[in-house]
């Protein structure tokens, strides 16, 4: 699920087990005053990317950033289309 925030800025939420919650931002201002105390939150932990200080954040700068952060796993998916309408969901850009 997807929280719009100020401006451009986005959180997503994804709970992949019942027991586990995984959120990511996309903002150009990470370290501002609105989303500064975001990367202390333990749902913000990647634990499958490394930092020398430990677990890399899902705090991205850009949507493009993101999606160039997806394993190919998911990004050679074909885009969701929704069949109970005509309209379809907005695609993520393609890797760069």
């Amino acid at each position: 699920m997807f929280f719009p925030g100020a401006g451009h800025d986005r959180l997503a939420g994804v709970q992949p087990l019942p027991d586990r919650l995984e959120l990511v931002l996309i903002t150009d201002d990470p370290d501002g005053a609105d989303w500064s105390a975001f990367k202390w939150l333990p749902h913000a932990n990647d634990p499958t990317r490394m930092t020398p200080d430990g677990s890399a954040r899902r705090i991205y700068r850009s949507l493009a950033e993101f999606v160039n952060d997806l394993p190919e796993s998911v990004t050679e998916r074909p885009a969701f289309r929704d069949n109970a309408s005509s309209t379809t969901n907005e695609e993520l850009p393609t890797r760069t």
